[in-house]
């Protein structure tokens, strides 16, 4: 029952002129029970009626002695606050204490009343006279409504509480109300017996659910989140209600737990976002991944009691994610583990935090650079997400604009080389499907290769990260391939012709040609070691230290290997017969070091393996 038609059911009961029973409001822990009462019930209560709520809380309590005397120094304060305020208006006299009654319930603050160490009456006034009236029947429970909370949790028999509520509600006609999670006690050994004597003094019970939302402002103000914190859970409180449904969880401790958890989370990365300077939406977009991951980790500790050491984390370059949580179980496989992944769900620092209350501060970076470049990206191609699913805009103004965008960053040259596949196959579709131009495409291939002429070298070549739609997007991504292909080809050539020149640094050069020669080929496939003048090779060997000598045969070693230096550059052959007799004549020289002779050897057997063909 939501909290609307519980009130009504209340009222009901409060109307009644004379009732001897008392009415149960039941619900779990965490229900927002208690919640309820004190911040919505007692309020309606005494402004609707004439009358006093008392609020006791029996959790800790030990005995029925205990809650007589809580009761009365409840009802005491009471009378003492209305004396007060009586004798201030004959004497003009506005300063007065007072106490709210629902929340003084300690009995430390009472004893130092009785004591005289503090005072709250007018002169005159003796407490323990109004406690005699009280015991005395002279001042009539019939004034006051009662509510016992945590029934559940009070150390005295259920058949002492019930006896004593029975003596309140059945003999003096007073409102008597318990609050109650029925679930734990009926799970209990002496069910039997609560379920017995509930029978007698129970008229009525209301089985209360909070509706999330109708409390939802109440809690966040409660929580005193900081402000932009507060703000952005504000913004998504119907994600936040939605998901508490899906998970079938109305607890509302679990609710503040998981903010609460959030805010912290969030203060611990704000800083380091506004350092890297990411945007504000690019900030709120992470925090929405953070906030998803909160509730639903918090549902599973707090609600479905998970147990922590269930959960396994998957170790990928530090970058944990997982599939979001639902009603039947909780899914720890890996999703995916790219950098620029925009769904990641959660990551291992969001569930170690909710856990541990540790942070992992280098690992929680990590995912948050990697998530925040993923949304920066998306951000800077937003015309082009919106045109990917072109036949579900509202109007055709807006496809327009869009595309006026996409062709104004295209012509100014505004885009990453990279987005050029996705930029063709949206805006070729379109082209063929909305505008009905083919001179669209050719617009857009004009600008792409007059663009390459400053780009080409940054263009991932291999690359080919879409899923094409279009079919001729497709084909023209490899021509545009090609074209790319030969502008490196034809530069990187010219570099291999320099590396050449000169022996100074050849260690160097000979990486620098690997490198050259794995990313693009040797487009004209032309030998290297033939380029070099065979005497500065010799010179090489002469002067060089051991570890260039290995380096060098390092390089030969891995290079024949990949590429058979016999059968691809046989022009380089003629070099390799040249140093082989080089090192001979080095090695019957006496002079050298026996660490130097030992490399020799090793590089005059990787010679030998080169000339033999070994590696075919």
């Amino acid at each position: 029952m939501g909290i609307e038609k519980t009130l009504s059911s209340i009222d009901v009961y409060i109307c009644e002129k004379e009732t001897d029973y008392a009415i149960m409001i039941n619900g779990g822990w965490g229900s927002g029970k208690t919640y309820f009462f004190k911040n919505k019930l007692i309020d309606h209560l005494q402004s609707a009626y004439e009358k006093q709520v008392i609020y006791i809380s029996l959790f800790g309590l030990k005995s029925v002695e205990e809650i007589l005397q809580d009761i009365s120094f409840h009802v005491a304060n009471i009378i003492v606050n209305e004396r007060a305020r009586k004798k201030a208006r004959i004497n003009s006299n506005q300063n007065i204490k007072s106490i709210n009654t629902s929340a003084s319930t300690k009995l430390g603050f009472w004893s130092k009343l009785l004591r005289g160490s503090i005072s709250l009456c007018p002169k005159g006034e003796k407490i323990n006279s109004i406690i005699a009236d009280i015991t005395s029947g002279v001042i009539s429970f019939e004034n006051y409504i009662f509510c016992f909370d945590d029934f559940e949790r009070s150390t005295i028999t259920y058949s002492e509480l019930l006896g004593l509520i029975d003596s309140l509600a059945g003999q003096t006609n007073t409102k008597t109300m318990i609050v109650v999670n029925e679930e734990y006690i009926i799970s209990r050994k002496n069910a039997q017996d609560y379920l017995k004597f509930k029978e007698k003094v129970v008229g009525l019970t209301i089985n209360f659910e909070n509706e999330m939302d109708e409390i939802f402002e109440n809690i966040l103000n409660g929580l005193k989140l900081k402000s932009n914190v507060s703000q952005f859970v504000q913004d998504n409180k119907d994600l936040i209600i939605e998901t508490f449904e899906r998970l079938e969880s109305k607890n509302i401790r679990t609710l503040k737990f998981a903010l609460k958890r959030f805010e912290e989370l969030c203060k611990k990365i704000e800083e380091h976002i506004c350092d890297k300077g990411y945007s504000i939406n690019n900030r709120n977009n992470f925090w929405g991944i953070m906030l998803k991951r909160c509730i639903n980790m918090s549902i599973a500790l707090k609600d479905m009691k998970m147990n922590t050491n269930e959960i396994k984390w998957e170790e990928v370059e530090k970058l944990q994610e997982y599939n979001c949580i639902d009603k039947t179980g909780f899914q720890w496989e890996l999703k995916s583990a790219s950098l620029l992944d925009s769904s990641i769900w959660g990551a291992k620092f969001i569930d170690h935090y909710l856990v541990k209350y540790n942070f992992v501060d280098d690992e929680m970076f990590k995912v948050v650079e990697s998530q925040m470049e993923a949304f920066k990206r998306r951000e800077r191609l937003q015309e082009l997400y919106i045109l990917k699913e072109w036949y579900y805009c509202k109007t055709d103004k807006e496809i327009e604009d869009n595309f006026s965008v996409v062709m104004g960053k295209l012509e100014s040259d505004k885009y990453d080389i990279d987005d050029y596949d996705t930029i063709t196959d949206i805006c070729f579709e379109l082209a063929e499907k909305y505008f009905n131009d083919e001179e669209i495409k050719q617009r857009i291939k004009d600008n792409m290769e007059k663009n390459l002429l400053t780009k080409y070298e940054i263009y991932n070549i291999w690359g080919n990260k879409i899923l094409f739609e279009n079919k001729e997007a497709r084909e023209y991504s490899f021509e545009l391939k090609r074209k790319v292909l030969e502008m490196i080809r034809t530069k990187n050539n010219e570099k291999l012709q320099m590396i050449a020149v000169s022996i100074d640094g050849l260690i160097d050069r000979l990486y620098e040609f690997e490198r050259i020669y794995v990313d693009v080929g040797n487009y004209e496939e032309q030998g290297f070691l033939s380029k070099i003048d065979t005497k500065d090779l010799e010179n090489f060997l002469e002067v060089a230290d051991p570890k260039d000598i290995i380096l060098f045969r390092n390089f030969l070693l891995r290079f024949n290997r990949s590429h058979n230096i016999k059968r691809k550059f046989p022009e380089d052959m003629e070099t390799v017969k040249v140093l082989l007799i080089k090192i001979n004549g080095l090695l019957e020289n006496m002079d050298i070091s026996t660490i130097k002779k030992s490399d020799l050897i090793v590089l005059k057997s990787t010679l030998e393996q080169i000339a033999e063909n070994e590696a075919d």
